[in-house]
């Protein structure tokens, strides 16, 4: 009877560390640089990442009271009916750093907002704020530009335990142009599973981060089925009157890559290229592997011999 009281609870206590075992895979986006992408069907995930594919017409935000009008084959996109966001060379037409690949262009037109609390910008590109941004829209009337220009992919069928590299390049309005805009611009990156990144919108000039930015995450996706959304509000007027520059995105590819686990000083595991990882003091694990559970450190064990664990049941 003892015996068999032993073995229902030992059993028992088996089932009950399975149970809570977290998920084998570790959701994961990290700001990198360096990655080669493949902008080529079927390597790059993303349709019509470069907007070459149909029209252009010269809007693309659906919502848009302006015309002519064409919605992006392969992409969801909103705003307010006053916005003005446009698909067309954007090097020719709104005086954006050279596109890198193709003709046709992104810009996210959306007239003026203030900011509170004000953006700190990041050498990297990345933008913070102290708290979360309130979005006030200052061109009259102000609901003609809400909600704000948004453009959305959704991918299916992806691996929750596969890394993968999002890339897309990134310029401004008129950028490094003596009638541009004074600042960098900010629009938002949001990856389903993940808070909002914040990102700079290159305006050319000092003290920004150039006159274009090819920006890349590595991605070990929340969900198989995964929305990547870059949002514009519109040209931020900060607390002197000085506006900044507005988005024009080209050229956004995902493709799968190899897991590239990174342990940092401190048992914090992230995914990391090899070099990434080596400049933050980190020991890299190696093409094809992925943070485990428990991060960089061991699974938790208590030694006991059996006579122990008999005598408990005694």
């Amino acid at each position: 009877m003892i015996k068999r009281s032993i073995s229902v609870l030992l059993t028992a206590g088996i089932l009950a560390m399975v149970a809570i075992v977290p998920a084998s895979h570790s959701a994961s986006l990290t700001l990198t640089s360096g990655q080669s992408v493949n902008r080529t069907t079927p390597a790059n995930l993303i349709t019509n990442g470069s907007f070459e594919t149909g029209g252009p017409g010269v809007f693309w935000a659906t919502g848009t009271l302006n015309v002519p009008y064409s919605a992006l084959p392969g992409w969801a996109s909103g705003g307010g009916v006053s916005n003005y966001a446009q698909w067309d060379n954007t090097a020719t037409n709104h005086n954006s750093d050279p596109l890198p690949d193709g003709t046709q262009g992104l810009y996210f037109g959306n007239a003026f907002v203030t900011v509170v609390p004000a953006p700190t910008y990041l050498p990297s590109g990345e933008v913070t704020f102290s708290s979360t941004p309130a979005i006030i829209h200052i061109s009259p009337p102000p609901a003609n530009f809400m909600p704000d220009v948004t453009l959305s992919q959704t991918i299916s069928g992806l691996n929750v335990n596969q890394v993968y590299v999002f890339s897309f390049w990134a310029s401004g309005e008129s950028p490094g142009s003596p009638n541009g805009y004074a600042t960098d611009g900010v629009f938002a990156f949001d990856v389903t599973g993940f808070p909002t990144t914040y990102l700079a919108v290159p305006h050319g000039g000092t003290g920004g981060i150039g006159s274009s930015k090819v920006y890349q995450f590595l991605v070990q996706p929340a969900n198989a089925t995964t929305t990547f959304t870059f949002t514009n509000w519109g040209h931020l007027i900060d607390a002197a009157g000085v506006g900044s520059t507005e988005l024009v995105l080209d050229d956004v590819v995902l493709n799968a890559v190899a897991a590239e686990a990174c342990c940092i000083p401190g048992a914090i595991c992230q995914i990391l290229s090899g070099p990434d990882c080596l400049a933050r003091g980190g020991l890299y694990a190696g093409d094809g592997t992925a943070c485990g559970p428990n991060g960089c450190g061991p699974t938790p064990t208590e030694s006991q011999s059996w006579g122990q664990i008999k005598a408990r049941f005694k």
